[in-house]
């Protein structure tokens, strides 16, 4: 993504396409489920957003889930913001088998993200576990993941699942969601994949 706004490409596609985003207003609420206010659409919001929120409390808020079952954007200080685990699926190893244990190595969650040090659990069903030593910020449903041992990319993975609220796709049946729920489920994946790639490519070149 070239100026890295997700919500720009989706709404600049979904007019493009002549597909409808609208018709979805929901809450705005607090951790503690104070609703404070509303939005247009949970699909113009992304985890550790701070801007654009459409009200002022006093103090900095940012984006901390998103749920879009309730259709509710969650709110909270940057504290809450940070997560030491969670899960990815579809797990590519690159340069070594999978491993039949835990491994130390480094992890980066986006292109911006410092990489930061981490065990990684491989676990069943192509599926691992990643637990930094520190707390990382707005670890996100959908990212991509790569971790790595100095110069060599051990490996990558797509649909980081940590505290967030955010559905299932792989276990909701395709034919309960609706045209732009499958559009974005397409769409997801392919950023998914190009992310990865990015990230692979970066490490690869050092």
């Amino acid at each position: 993504m070239p100026n890295g706004n997700y919500v720009q490409f989706i709404q600049a596609y979904s007019r493009a396409s002549g597909i409808s985003l609208h018709g979805s207003e929901g809450e705005i609420v607090t951790e503690t489920g104070e609703v404070i206010g509303r939005h247009n659409g949970v699909h113009e919001f992304t985890i550790g957003q701070r801007k654009g929120l459409g009200f002022a409390v006093g103090k900095p808020l940012y984006v901390i889930s998103i749920d879009q079952k309730q259709n509710r954007v969650v709110v909270g200080d940057d504290d809450a913001l940070r997560t030491t685990a969670f899960e990815i699926e579809d797990v590519n190893w690159v340069s070594c088998d999978t491993p039949e244990a835990p491994l130390y190595a480094f992890a980066k969650i986006r292109h911006k993200h410092e990489p930061a040090a981490a065990t990684i659990e491989p676990r069943e069903m192509n599926r691992a576990r990643i637990t930094f030593d520190s707390p990382q910020r707005a670890i996100t449903p959908g990212q991509a993941a790569v971790f790595y041992d100095g110069d060599r990319v051990l490996g990558g993975a797509g649909s980081a699942k940590g505290s967030v609220s955010m559905p299932n796709w792989n276990q909701k049946k395709v034919q309960n969601l609706t045209g732009t729920e499958i559009w974005l489920f397409i769409l997801g994946r392919v950023l998914v994949a190009f992310a990865i790639g990015i990230l692979i490519t970066q490490y690869s070149r050092k």
